[in-house]
């Protein structure tokens, strides 16, 4: 298990190779996508559809929201009402649970 100060770091350096490759892989198919603030870390892909939309590890997202000091009970509270629950239209991200 990684301490929290390298925990956020490992979160940081995830988050900043998924925009990357996010950004690429929107400008090479001349598409736009809405994002989630704050949850890069968590990008795991994209939808092949008419409306693509970004699709986000539901874990990494509560691991994210951890690093930032919530509680994990606080954490996926968030997740459920404000980030879930959130629509804002076709592109509205995706948010999995791994099995």
């Amino acid at each position: 298990m990684r301490t929290p100060k390298t925990e956020k770091s490992h979160l940081k350096q995830m988050a900043k190779e998924n925009r990357k490759s996010l950004e690429q892989y929107v400008e090479d198919a001349d598409i736009t996508t809405l994002t989630a603030d704050g949850f890069d870390a968590a990008i795991i892909g994209v939808t092949d559809s008419v409306d693509v939309r970004v699709v986000y590890d539901y874990e990494t997202c509560v691991r994210v929201l951890m690093a930032d000091g919530m509680s994990e009970e606080d954490a996926i509270e968030h997740m459920s009402f404000n980030v879930m629950g959130s629509y804002v239209g076709e592109q509205t991200p995706i948010f999995i649970r791994t099995l």
